[in-house]
């Protein structure tokens, strides 16, 4: 949240990213997850009810469709993590 979603926690359960794997888990059944970053901050919560297909591993990549104009001017380094990478389709 803090790398580029910080209108997930301004706007917390009004905005809705639409969020998948990067890698097919089109045959896998899906469950709620909850999305958070990387840091320790009880706030970095990108999604309390994502749903995401239950095989997905560690280090799997996904993609958050659809983020808006801020997010690249919110973009920091917070707590020491890079800026994500960003890739316009």
């Amino acid at each position: 949240m803090y790398n580029a979603l910080l209108e997930a926690m301004a706007y917390q359960g009004s905005i809705r990213y639409r969020i998948e794997p990067l890698k097919d888990y089109s045959l896998s059944p899906k469950e709620k997850c909850i999305l958070t970053g990387p840091c320790c901050d009880d706030l970095d919560v990108i999604e309390e009810d994502a749903l995401l297909p239950n095989t997905m591993k560690i280090g799997d990549r996904l993609i958050v469709y659809d983020t808006g104009a801020y997010t690249f001017t919110l973009m920091t380094h917070f707590n020491g993590y890079p800026k994500p990478k960003v890739v316009i389709k």
